[in-house]
């Protein structure tokens, strides 16, 4: 079994979700509490388990994301963006401003 450690992601009956670890503690011989915070709801749990009930929790493996891509295209798409922002136009009073309003007040 793998060693349970902070950050990774659990699962098992002890918990009604999915949890991350905050801390792991040693209590005697056979004993660990699991300090953890489930990972939908952010409620906290510290269970204190034996060494059988350790041997029924998954870690979950987390895959790391890939920030790969054509990083010109990225660039490119959100330039057109936020050029599409800017000329769309002042509002004023919660509707577009018109030319015949006169000129802009910035």
């Amino acid at each position: 079994m793998a060693q349970i450690q902070q950050d990774k992601i659990l699962k098992g009956s002890f918990w009604p979700e999915n949890v991350r670890v905050i801390s792991v503690k040693t209590i005697g011989e056979n004993q660990i509490r699991i300090e953890a915070v489930g990972v939908g709801t952010q409620r906290f749990y510290n269970p204190i388990l034996s060494s059988e009930d350790i041997k029924s929790i998954h870690i979950i493996e987390e895959k790391a994301l890939q920030f790969t891509g054509d990083e010109e295209s990225l660039f490119l798409f959100l330039e057109s963006h936020i050029r599409d922002r800017g000329t769309a136009g002042k509002r004023v009073y919660g509707r577009r401003k018109t030319n015949a309003e006169g000129p802009e007040n910035t």
